[in-house]
């Protein structure tokens, strides 16, 4: 099962190998966004905003540890990262352009409660990043980081 904080790791390797810089990366006990990258082009610099979760906690002492969130925990950590991707939107920087996304696992429970809003979402223009268990990533749309 994956946790939050190996979500976060590969898609930071991920990111580095499509030329942005990481700029934070959060641990399991900070808050705020998981994931802050840059990349400049030819007219403007771009930030991307990544909220992560994950299947399980990633805290030793929580009774979810090594246990897969329920379907009510997993629909409350979408609906937190869906927050934190709509708060990102608003951001206003000069000469910055603000994209966003939310990173999980790819697994059945957390595909099942987010296809519930998936158009939405992607309507919003936040990118999906799902990690799979042998670490390779599948963004959606698959067009999300070549644009960037």
């Amino acid at each position: 099962m994956l946790k939050e904080s190996v979500i976060v790791e590969t898609v930071c390797n991920l990111l580095i190998e499509k030329k942005f810089k990481i700029e934070y990366r959060s641990n399991t006990n900070q808050h705020g966004y998981d994931i802050i990258a840059s990349k400049e082009n030819e007219t403007n610099k771009i930030e991307l905003y990544i909220e992560a979760k994950g299947a399980t906690s990633s805290r030793k002492d929580s009774a979810n540890y090594g246990h897969t969130f329920s379907n009510s925990q997993i629909r409350v950590h979408i609906a937190m990262a869906l927050f934190k991707s709509a708060e990102a939107l608003c951001i206003k920087k000069n000469g910055t352009e603000i994209f966003c996304g939310i990173a999980l696992p790819d697994n059945q429970p957390h595909k099942n409660i987010l296809n519930i809003i998936k158009q939405f979402i992607l309507k919003s223009g936040i990118g999906l990043f799902w990690v799979k268990e042998d670490g390779t990533v599948e963004i959606e749309p698959e067009s999300f980081l070549q644009q960037r």
